[in-house]
């Protein structure tokens, strides 16, 4: 088992150099282009990060709402929003819409602007 792990370890290290090796020749062009385009990169997906932290605050706010006017069964559904927020973006678009008018509201604009931004991302990509 020693030898295996051994082998093992070493190919992991050797990769490592070679990835290394091989990200350090690169022209100083590469370099620029790729810390361009990784600055650019975070920069649009940082929208994405804004929408989901205002979208948060909204359910939050109306989750309080509701807890104020007693509608419990209302507020247990932000309750469900907010968990399947933490979910993978493919699992929220399995989520239906909430029968409670505010927060459907809520969610389809979440929904359709999260989209566009989507949309906005991937343009430049494209071209």
């Amino acid at each position: 088992m020693k030898p295996v792990l051994f082998l093992l370890v070493t190919l992991l290290l050797a990769q490592a150099s070679i990835s290394s090796a091989l990200a350090q020749d690169d022209p100083p062009e590469l370099k620029s282009f790729r810390i361009e385009f990784q600055a650019k990169l975070a920069k649009l997906n940082q929208t994405l990060k804004d929408l989901d932290e205002k979208y948060q605050g909204y359910l939050e706010k109306q989750k309080s709402s509701y807890q104020q006017k007693g509608m419990l069964k209302a507020m247990l559904a932000v309750d469900e929003e907010l968990n399947h927020f933490e979910d993978p973006p493919s699992e929220k678009a399995a989520i239906s819409l909430s029968t409670f008018p505010e927060l459907k509201r809520l969610q389809q604009i979440y929904r359709e602007q999260r989209e566009t931004q989507k949309a906005a991302i991937a343009a430049p990509r494209l071209t």
